[in-house]
């Protein structure tokens, strides 16, 4: 077997596991609680927002029956949006709650996520030469 021969062989195995590996489904890692019915009330309540700013554009201080019931209805589907969300994120940091101690990693990695700010060890040298880790 040649060089080229060799090289072409080992490219293709490359290449396919390059494909296998790229096939595999992301993950929403910002928003691990989202879910379909979250989802679905964001669309509609985009939908209704853009329903909404297109109609007031056009009539361009016209005041109008159907502009007030459209920003109603746009405040209304803003509203059940956000409590879909708050639901969804409550019943997904309660099931984290219970499977604790079966999946501690997920927990911690959740608790982490929601931290402000990231807190870092370093090892300082005092005036004596000694080290001391610090974290801050």
């Amino acid at each position: 077997m040649e060089v080229n021969d060799a090289w072409k062989k080992f490219n293709g195995i490359i290449q396919e596991i390059i494909e296998n590996i790229s096939k595999h489904k992301r993950t929403n890692k910002r928003r691990p609680c989202i879910a379909r019915e979250v989802k679905k009330r964001e669309g509609q309540k985009t939908k209704s927002w853009k329903k909404y700013h297109k109609l007031k554009e056009e009539t361009k201080n016209e005041l109008s029956g159907e502009n007030e019931n459209l920003k109603r209805n746009c405040a209304n589907k803003k509203n059940t949006c956000n409590d879909t969300n708050r639901t969804a994120i409550k019943s997904f940091e309660q099931k984290l709650s219970r499977n604790i101690k079966e999946d501690s990693k997920s927990f911690y990695n959740y608790v982490r996520s929601k931290q402000k700010r990231k807190e870092r060890v370093w090892s300082l040298k005092r005036d004596d030469g000694n080290e001391e880790s610090y974290c801050g």
